[in-house]
């Protein structure tokens, strides 16, 4: 037996025996479905299947969450960058003379190899 599959078998043990003290040690577990009450074994596991349901709708919510905040972040890195690149085209012709002036300080410092 694979070691996750042992984990998942000890942890789902687990959860059924602290299950099955926590149905005892509360009072009557009644859920109400149409009008009709149910209680004892089965609305314990209706109120456990319930509260499943709504825990793993909650992390399918957290994931769409993040996904569309990963895409918006994307998204905004993306403008920032044509944001960036328009203004270093728009300021290119005021800095061409810099520019020629950077490469001929350069051309004229380098060393010379033997």
């Amino acid at each position: 037996m694979k070691t996750s599959t042992r984990n998942i078998i000890i942890a789902a043990s687990i959860f059924a025996v602290l299950a099955f003290i926590a149905m005892f040690s509360f009072d009557a577990q009644t859920i109400v479905i149409d009008g009709e009450e149910i209680s004892g074994v089965a609305g314990f596991g209706i109120g456990i299947v319930g509260l499943a349901i709504g825990l793993l709708a909650a992390v399918f919510a957290i994931a769409v969450t993040g996904i569309v905040l990963v895409g918006v972040v994307i998204f905004l890195a993306l403008i920032a960058v044509v944001v960036l690149g328009a203004l270093g085209l728009a300021l290119s012709p005021l800095l061409l003379p810099l520019f020629i002036l950077m490469g001929l300080v350069w051309l004229f410092n380098r060393r010379k190899v033997a």
